[in-house]
């Protein structure tokens, strides 16, 4: 997370100032976040990893989305990194917020990760059509999958492929990792 606001909003006037504002910011338990800058990797593993899903799901009715499409999660509102969206999109209010996200996709950093594991993760467990949340670590080659089972959210570890069951892709670290140096330990 990054500066935090110095009060607690409503989620309407969040979205009133989200619509209005210059830079993106997300909200959690009434207070609005500012997001920073991405690393150059950063991008590039969203992007990446983007252009995989939607090369792969140009026959399906499941489409993929980045960056700067708002998601509704219980009462917060992020911007995942990627999200895939099955059948028609269905928005939670009159800006354009997605409900309905089928895969979930979050690029690390040193300064989201604990965010992205904890707090996020809680509330996108909230979102009934949400099957798979996906990490993918910036600092090496690692994806890190939670799939929605009837027993629970389970985990699966890779560093060189990761089968998105729900949308029948598969990632590959050759494709997600394209072009991406990773630095020096």
């Amino acid at each position: 997370m990054f500066a935090r606001s110095l009060r607690n909003f409503t989620a309407e006037e969040y979205l009133m100032i989200e619509v209005q504002s210059d830079y993106k910011s997300e909200f959690f338990d009434g207070e609005i976040y500012a997001m920073a800058g991405a690393s150059y990797n950063h991008v590039q593993i969203a992007e990446n990893t983007f252009i995989s899903l939607r090369t792969q799901l140009k026959q399906k009715s499941c489409h993929a989305h980045m960056l700067d499409l708002r998601t509704k999660a219980g009462s917060a509102y992020t911007y995942p990194d990627v999200l895939v969206i099955c059948g028609e999109p269905i928005f939670s209010d009159r800006y354009d917020t997605v409900a309905n996200p089928t895969v979930l996709i979050e690029v690390l950093s040193d300064s989201t990760e604990k965010t992205d594991r904890t707090i996020k993760f809680e509330k996108y467990k909230q979102i009934e059509t949400l099957k798979e949340y996906l990490l993918i670590s910036q600092n090496e080659a690692r994806f890190e999958l939670f799939r929605r089972t009837d027993a629970g959210w389970l985990s699966d570890v890779s560093t060189a492929t990761m089968q998105l069951k729900s949308i029948d892709c598969t990632l590959t670290a050759s494709d997600v990792y394209e072009k991406v140096k990773f630095k020096a330990p």
